[in-house]
């Protein structure tokens, strides 16, 4: 599974992301959607599918592949990269012939940007400005889990 050190996810993400694999419908699985996190402004956002494919590779949020171990012990190669190395890996998953499943993470995945990002975007006006949807703090993101990103903004 892929994970990034400073997104946030719920407690039952594995097991979302790994039945798919473990019932045969797909050997990888990503979030084709997810809530975004702006803690510069403790703001959060969506954005619209169109926005979403855009953005993605495969229309998959990189940091938010599963896939089944064969994948990474055969042939391909994670590549040695700061930026786009978790699409680098998709791609050479998908030209092998790995079957991808979109899931949805809106609540599950919380993609949080801030000012140490190595991809540097604003929430609200990267590529489509009309895109991006301000949303309200979402009730599945524990309090604690808020006060920590609040804290992180100081």
């Amino acid at each position: 599974v892929h994970w990034d050190d400073d997104d946030w996810s719920a407690d039952d993400r594995l097991s979302h992301q790994v039945r798919p694999l473990l019932e045969g419908r797909a050997e990888v699985a990503g979030f084709a959607d997810e809530t975004l996190l702006d803690v510069r402004d403790g703001s959060f956002w969506r954005c619209t599918p169109e926005l979403h494919a855009r953005m993605f590779f495969a229309n998959v949020h990189g940091h938010s592949i599963a896939y089944l171990r064969r994948l990474w012990s055969g042939a391909v190669r994670y590549p040695d990269l700061s930026l786009g190395e978790d699409a680098a890996f998709l791609g050479q998953v998908l030209a092998g012939g790995a079957r991808l499943i979109r899931l949805s993470g809106v609540d599950r995945f919380v993609y949080v940007r801030h000012a140490g990002n190595a991809w540097p975007f604003r929430c609200g006006e990267f590529l489509d400005p009309a895109g991006w949807q301000a949303i309200a703090p979402p009730d599945f993101l524990p309090m604690a889990d808020r006060e920590f990103y609040r804290l992180a903004r100081s």
